[in-house]
């Protein structure tokens, strides 16, 4: 370890499931950008039409996801992405108001009298109330795991359930009571998911639920709570038949779990963010949650969807740009304080500059733009420089009222995807729209993605590049001339004459960090 110069990720791992949270989190990190690109996406649309915003929100996950070479593969050839023994079935424990209940086909409910109220299609709860009294003793959750309906059946295909046998129905078949159809059993119990309540903030629909999936029962509003006051006072009368069946399908408890100690398992999400799963549940399957493979996606619906996504991945790009405002003055002040003497010589002379951009604004003069470098060694406050250019460039440019509040006045960008996370920018290529990998030539964009890029970048004043010591010449030469393509200037004008705002660490073996340094050509 101590000849291995370079940065090392260290972490204890003490027992199972410490190893288990440890992989699954570095799985999933990259879902979590993706988890707040989405919600911005639907926050964004929240005023359009609901099938505007599905589509939006489709399309944002759909061009902006990162995936393996392998499940690019995998998908591609339409191979299956997961294989389980078991089907999972979700059992709805919410209260009868509040559950999602799915309608009828349209040619049902065409066949129905004006005034019938039956338009829902049957659920699994509603199944369970009608079993036959040879089960009666049956909670919730075991039939849900025993028993599913099996619409599609047919001869040679796959099913879950056990054929049915005409002299023996009770083990293989049951026929439910008042017309509600049949049910097999299955060949292997399915795993049961459910909401989890918090004991101590919902502790009525705790014990229901308890009482709903452990307890048997056919009236849901009377034998739930058996001639009790309350659930509770139910629940501890009949506590050993709960617990006992319980038992059958859940060997740990959230409340044995030591969250401080060992962080929270997988399914604990349900317990602290129960309204996550009501999202899942119920489906043509009424109560189970199909799995599907990739071979049954429908590729050309999502390419359809994939053909108009160009134009609004391009503003996506630039939403957190637009919508980012400048930093508390408290916190301003901190920074401030925090500088040395030339780094708070820079942030008052791009002050000065900015007042006299508000001017030239005002009058319909063009900006007179500057470049700076700003080098130093690792923790002396380049950062905080950044955030106070940043801050100060949205503050006063905006006083000029020559800027909309769409318009993208200042970059923060880095030549990596960690660089540009660490100053929550946008990376080089993903903003100037560049190429990758071996570098022709500059290339330039159609008139349909330049409309869209000018849209946003019109009113661009200043780009920060961190660690430009990593930007080679020819990326250089291409923002350069991405720029005065976006600016619509003449080849003499550098950077389209938009003030450039660059940073770096020491400047020491730069020469391989990249194959076609700045450094090197400016010898």
């Amino acid at each position: 370890m101590l000849a291995w110069q370079a940065n090392m990720d260290l972490q204890y791992v003490l027992n199972a499931y410490a190893c288990i949270m440890y992989v699954a989190s570095y799985i999933m990190k990259t879902d979590r950008a993706m988890g707040v690109l989405l919600k911005h996406v639907a926050s964004e649309a929240r005023t359009e039409e609901l099938k505007s915003q599905i589509k939006k929100v489709g399309s944002a996950f759909l061009t902006h996801r990162e995936v393996s070479a392998q499940e690019a593969v995998y998908r591609l050839l339409s191979l299956p992405m997961k294989q389980l023994s078991r089907s999972v079935v979700f059992v709805d424990t919410n209260p009868k108001s509040e559950r999602i209940a799915v309608l009828k086909d349209k040619t049902s409910l065409e066949q129905l009298d004006d005034e019938d109220t039956n338009v829902f299609q049957k659920s699994l709860i509603d199944r369970y109330q009608h079993r036959p009294r040879q089960i009666q003793s049956m909670c919730l959750a075991e039939f849900a795991a025993t028993y599913v309906t099996n619409y599609r059946h047919s001869e040679g295909s796959e099913c879950d359930a056990l054929p049915a046998s005409e002299s023996d129905t009770t083990s293989t078949q049951i026929k439910l009571t008042d017309g509600f159809g049949k049910m097999n059993k299955r060949k292997r119990e399915a795993v049961i998911r459910f909401r989890r309540y918090n004991k101590d903030a919902e502790p009525s629909n705790w014990y229901r639920a308890k009482l709903m999936l452990y307890y048997p029962w056919y009236n849901e509003q009377v034998d739930l709570l058996g001639g009790y006051s309350t659930y509770e006072e139910h629940y501890r009368h009949v506590h050993s038949t709960v617990v006992a069946n319980e038992s059958k399908y859940s060997q740990t408890d959230v409340d044995d779990v030591d969250i401080d100690e060992d962080g929270p398992p997988e399914h604990l999400w349900n317990y602290i963010a129960p309204s996550t799963q009501e999202s899942r549940l119920q489906s043509l399957a009424e109560g189970s949650e199909l799995l599907t493979e990739v071979s049954q996606e429908d590729l050309r619906d999502n390419a359809n969807l994939m053909t108009s996504t160009t134009t609004a991945s391009l503003h996506v790009r630039f939403e957190s740009a637009t919508n980012r405002q400048e930093i508390s003055p408290e916190q301003y002040r901190q920074l401030l304080r925090e500088l040395n003497a030339k780094q708070r010589e820079i942030v008052m002379f791009h002050r000065n500059w900015c007042k006299k951009a508000i001017i030239a604004l005002k009058e319909g003069k063009p900006i007179e733009p500057y470049r700076i470098f700003l080098s130093g060694p690792g923790g002396v406050g380049k950062s905080h420089v950044i955030k106070l250019i940043y801050s100060d460039t949205l503050k006063f440019l905006r006083l000029s009222g020559a800027i909309e509040p769409d318009d993208v006045i200042v970059l923060l960008t880095a030549p990596t995807g960690v660089a540009a996370f660490n100053i929550n920018g946008m990376t080089l290529h993903s903003a100037f729209l560049l190429g990758g990998g071996k570098y022709t030539g500059f290339q330039p964009l159609s008139n349909d993605r330049l409309n869209t890029l000018r849209s946003k970048l019109s009113k661009l004043t200043l780009v920060i590049i961190d660690e430009v010591s990593m930007v080679g010449s020819n990326m250089l030469l291409e923002i350069h001339k991405r720029l005065q393509q976006i600016k619509g200037v003449s080849d003499d004008v550098t950077f389209g004459g938009v003030s450039m705002h660059t940073s770096s660490g020491r400047l020491v073996s730069v020469a391989s960090s990249c194959p076609s340094t700045i450094i090197q050509h400016s010898r």
